[in-house]
């Protein structure tokens, strides 16, 4: 967990980040502590109120508008190489 928290901190690009708020595994106090390590990131951040650990098969027609919304927007970002 402390190398996954290190490789959050330099995240820099567009960064959607789909969370599923009736999750037992990852509870909605978690998001707030992810994205808090993400503070180079230029968040979106779309919460399913309904939906548990697993939202790609629970409510597939719930993830995939915020993913093509977020694909779909102008997400230009200059990286330093």
């Amino acid at each position: 967990p402390e190398q996954a928290n290190k490789n959050l901190e330099g995240v820099v690009a567009p960064t959607l980040v789909i969370w599923a708020m009736a999750d037992p595994v990852l509870p909605p106090n978690q998001l707030a502590a992810l994205t808090s390590r993400m503070t180079q990131a230029q968040l979106t951040i779309h919460e399913l109120p309904t939906v548990g650990h697993f939202p790609a098969l629970e409510a597939p027609e719930l993830i995939i508008p915020p993913i093509e919304a977020f694909l779909a927007a102008d997400q230009a970002v200059d990286v330093e190489q």
